[in-house]
Order: C-alpha cells, then sequence, then structure tokens
C-alpha cells in the first residue's frame, strides 16, 4: 500500500493518504508498521500527530519503554509533553511511581510537569500512598511543581474512590461529586 502513495503527486493528498495507512495500521494493532509509516509522512505536524497516537496506544498496551523511545520521534514539544504525561499517567496507574515520576521529569515545560506531577500524586494517594506521595514532593524546587503535587494530594484525598483500570488521564475524576 505504501508503495502506491508515491504514484500520488499532490503533497497534502500524499500525507493524508500515509496518514490514514498509518492510523489503520494502529488501529489493526501493528504499533510498529504504523510507526514505520508514521515516519514516512512528509508533513511534520501530521507525523507527529501520528507519532503522538502511536506512542500513546504503546503505553496503555503496556510497551512503556518503546512508548518512551517513540516520544523522541515526536518533534513538536507541545505533543511530546502530552504523550509523556500520559505515560507518566499511565506508569502511576499501574503502580509504578518511580518510573512515573521518571518520565514526568522528562517534560520539557515546568508547567506541563507540574501537571503531570499533579496527577500522580492524586493517583497515589487515591491508592492509599500519600506518605509516599508526600516524600518525593518534598524534594520538588520549583514552587510551580511542588504546589501542583500537593493539589494533587488534596485532590486525591477528596475522591479517594479508587480509578478504573481503563480510565484515561482526563477521565481521572479528582473532586468528589458527591460533595459539591
Amino acid at each position: 500500500m505504501i508503495r502506491y502513495t508515491s504514484r500520488i503527486v499532490d503533497a497534502t493528498d500524499q500525507t493524508a493518504a500515509m496518514e490514514a495507512i498509518a492510523v489503520g495500521q494502529l488501529d489493526a494493532g501493528d504499533q510498529t508498521g504504523a510507526l514505520h509509516t508514521a515516519k514516512l509522512i512528509p508533513a511534520e505536524i501530521n507525523r507527529s500527530r501520528v507519532v503522538m497516537h502511536i506512542a500513546i496506544a504503546q503505553a496503555r498496551s503496556g510497551n512503556v519503554k518503546d512508548a518512551i523511545e517513540t516520544v523522541k520521534d515526536i518533534d513538536d514539544p507541545l505533543r511530546r509533553n502530552m504523550v509523556l504525561h500520559d505515560i507518566a499517567f499511565t506508569r502511576a496507574k499501574d503502580g509504578d511511581s518511580p518510573g512515573a515520576l521518571a518520565t514526568a521529569r522528562g517534560i520539557g515545560s515546568e508547567l506541563a510537569r507540574a501537571r503531570a506531577y499533579r496527577t500522580i500524586a492524586a493517583v497515589q494517594t487515591q491508592r492509599g500512598k500519600m506518605e509516599q506521595a508526600r516524600c518525593w514532593i518534598n524534594t520538588l524546587t520549583s514552587p510551580i511543581e511542588k504546589s501542583s503535587a500537593l493539589l494533587g494530594v488534596a485532590h486525591g484525598l477528596l475522591d479517594n474512590g479508587g480509578i478504573p483500570p481503563d480510565a484515561s488521564y482526563e477521565q481521572l475524576h479528582l473532586v468528589n461529586p458527591s460533595r459539591d
């Protein structure tokens, strides 16, 4: 299929075709093939978008090591930070707090990193590991990161109902609706 896309003259159409092929491969479970195809997409913005989805799929399927490697192929810093946040959340949700924190430290923006720390702290607190969270929070030197992580502890205490195993970070309930 990929060899036929070279016959498409218009670059926009070629990009769209390559993107569709990569997404189809990802939907079929072929993460390796999807990544190979995505790297051939000529338009950087489209390539970064597809690679972002591949990295998230890798992390959520338990292939965190490859997901971390795939993130390196994302040129857009905003998308890279989003994926690293998702990987950090996935690792925290799976009980790998050291891995979640290591992933969060790789986020380039202080504000995005603070958001990841808040999510990790909320997950840990919801799982009854508030003291463990407070230990690493005390090592943070950025006031923004530290206050955000402490906010995560507070949110975790408010909603200590647990996290469904298939939840995404967008679905993380940080406030208990019965108290609002």
